[in-house]
């Protein structure tokens, strides 16, 4: 009976690849916990609007009946505790920017830009260094920083005269959601990516187009849908 027994090449082969095995799995289990503090950088694509209470409804009819939305976008910096592998809170600072119509003939446009403040929790539904599910939740108060808008008195052409702007500093609060896949990068940390959305329920300020024969006011009630991406970096043990 004849027995081939492994080359020295292969046996070599075998060795490299069990040590390789051994590294990956080893670097794995040092991250066998989620707990711990996070920072998290995040960036959101989409579309949305300042005076928003037609696009939020709009969400509700569909996505083909969108119409008064147009793009916006938001990045900020989130900081957070996991308090087990799978429940945690966050919180951080966002720059949000909306792109509302621009009135050509006024010669002003309804961007706004605001900086918000959210709170929300976080739960994620695979164990450590698996790809699962995530969902976040919370509030997020805002505060506008700038706009595109006129606003004061104005005549034009002599004809008729036009005030048009936001009334006063606004301080919006709206509820948001964020959820989707969540896939593990080792030591160190973790990617959400999926879905954002975001409808105000505390509104406190109108944006108004005044002119000579008419006068147009909307409730800042902010609406917001896109796509996230949020990178949770772990800094702790």
């Amino acid at each position: 009976m004849n027995v081939n027994l492994p080359t020295n090449t292969s046996f070599k082969k075998v060795l490299l690849l069990a040590f390789f095995l051994f590294i990956a799995n080893y670097s794995y289990s040092q991250d066998a916990s989620r707990k711990g503090i996070y920072i998290a950088p995040m960036v959101s694509i989409g579309m949305g609007s300042a005076t928003g209470e037609d696009f939020i409804e709009s969400i509700s009819e569909g996505i083909d009946n969108i119409e008064v939305g147009l793009p916006a976008y938001a990045f900020g910096i989130h900081a957070g505790y996991m308090f087990t592998n799978k429940i945690g809170v966050m919180t951080g600072v966002n720059i949000r920017h909306y792109s509302d119509e621009m009135d050509h003939s006024l010669n002003s446009s309804g961007m706004r830009k605001d900086l918000e403040i959210p709170f929300y929790f976080r739960v994620i539904t695979s164990k450590p260094n698996r790809v699962g599910f995530f969902a976040n939740a919370g509030v997020t108060p805002a505060f506008r920083i700038a706009s595109g808008n006129e606003s004061g008195d104005h005549t034009v052409y002599g004809l008729f005269s036009y005030n048009n702007g936001y009334n006063q500093d606004i301080f919006n609060v709206s509820f948001g959601a964020n959820f989707g896949l969540n896939i593990p990068m080792g030591n160190l940390g973790n990617i959400d990516i999926g879905p954002e959305l975001h409808a105000g329920v505390i509104s406190c300020g109108t944006y108004y187009n005044e002119t000579s024969t008419s006068v147009d006011a909307y409730n800042l009630s902010s609406g917001y849908i896109g796509l996230r991406v949020q990178g949770n970096f772990k800094l702790s043990k």
